[in-house]
């Protein structure tokens, strides 16, 4: 740092630390508000959304849970695809493309 009586020293500004998110923590709220819900249906449709409390779980603990979950469903899918089907499919499950941006989507029935 220089001296006191140095005019430099006015120009001299406390860099932003990335690690703490105050500066813009409104910023990830708005856009956690404004893409949460479009996310949610996509998630809700392919059945993949799962919760995890992590609030009495360290980083580790955090990592853990969620290998858990993902080799869950990787197994899962597996037996699903390796299973036959009662109508005489492969068992896998049928994916539909994703709608385009704009596009409607018809009701399943």
């Amino acid at each position: 740092r220089p001296p006191y009586d140095v005019i430099c020293k006015e120009r001299l500004v406390t860099p932003a630390d990335p690690a703490n998110p105050a500066a813009s923590l409104g910023l990830q709220l708005a856009s956690h508000d404004l893409n949460s819900k479009p996310l949610l249906q996509i998630l809700q449709r392919f059945q993949t959304l799962r919760v995890v409390n992590t609030s009495t779980l360290s980083t580790q603990g955090v990592f853990a849970a969620v290998i858990q979950l993902v080799n869950s469903m990787l197994e899962e899918r597996v037996h699903r695809s390796s299973t036959p089907s009662p109508d005489g499919g492969d068992g896998g499950a049928t994916e539909e493309p994703l709608p385009r941006e704009g596009q409607e989507t018809a009701p399943a029935a």
